[in-house]
């Protein structure tokens, strides 16, 4: 009798482990898809839980999915696996299916902000993508998955209440599709230009000369022979950054989608 109930206390607590194992290693809620099991069961829970609570809030469906390959969507990249991710699995509110996806792919370590409807087409610009990325990419880069996320829940909230409230003037800096890089541009020119003619206001006129005795004052000095001698050339070369060294970004739209990609 002894002997059969350690066997099911055994067995118990064996099963036990392997559902809080299970529990750990994934989640799939409505707005997390933690496949990767980057997230604790405790930080799982508090991400769908805001998640959630955004989406009700601002009738915008905010998402968050962890892969490890996001090849398993699309063998073209990580952009166009978000877009089918965003569609397989029915992401958006109303009728027009307005939502916002974090795909994040930990071990291609990539981050892309995919965008679907109208009305968060323009919400979630590029100048709101672009300011969400400087949030999240510090943490991801420090493979710290739950503060990246909570970093990206918070741009969302930021970006979304800007919009309601006409607070966005925080996304200035970022807009370069507009004016408003062409007023910096026009400004710093301005500046330079007044610095140039102040510069060549200073200058003496002078003409360059091709013999070494015009730079002799008087007669301190006699020249019996001129001879001009080769002695070296200097080269500079600058490394052009390619998308292969890390970091930078991509933005691309189509199928009814936006996104903003980049590498940590």
């Amino acid at each position: 009798m002894k002997k059969k109930t350690a066997l099911s206390l055994i067995l118990a607590l064996l099963l036990t482990l392997s559902l809080s194992l299970s529990a750990f290693a994934s989640y799939q809620g409505v707005h997390l898809d933690d496949q990767a099991g980057a997230l604790t069961a405790e930080q799982a829970a508090n991400i769908e839980a805001a998640a959630a609570q955004l989406s009700t809030q601002y009738d915008c469906g905010v998402y968050v999915a962890i892969t490890t390959d996001y090849s398993q969507y699309s063998d073209v990249d990580e952009i166009d696996a978000s877009w089918v991710y965003f569609d397989q699995m029915g992401l958006g509110e109303g009728f027009d299916g307005d939502g916002v996806l974090l795909f994040l792919d930990i071990d291609y370590r990539s981050a892309t902000v995919t965008v679907g409807g109208d009305y968060a087409g323009q919400v979630f610009s590029d100048a709101a993508t672009w300011y969400m990325e400087d949030q999240y990419l510090p943490s991801f880069g420090n493979n710290d998955w739950y503060g990246g996320v909570v970093a990206y829940l918070n741009g969302c909230d930021r970006v979304l209440n800007g919009a309601v409230t006409g607070d966005n003037a925080f996304l200035d800096e970022y807009d370069t599709s507009s004016g408003s890089a062409l007023i910096v541009f026009g400004g710093a020119f301005v500046v330079a230009l007044i610095v140039c003619f102040f510069l060549m206001a200073q200058m003496k006129s002078a003409r360059r000369q091709t013999s070494a005795s015009a730079y002799v004052a008087g007669a301190g000095a006699r020249f019996r022979a001129r001879e001009d001698r080769y002695t070296h050339s200097t080269e500079t070369r600058v490394k052009i950054k390619t998308e292969s060294s890390g970091g930078g970004g991509t933005t691309r739209s189509g199928g009814g989608h936006s996104s903003r990609s980049s590498r940590f």
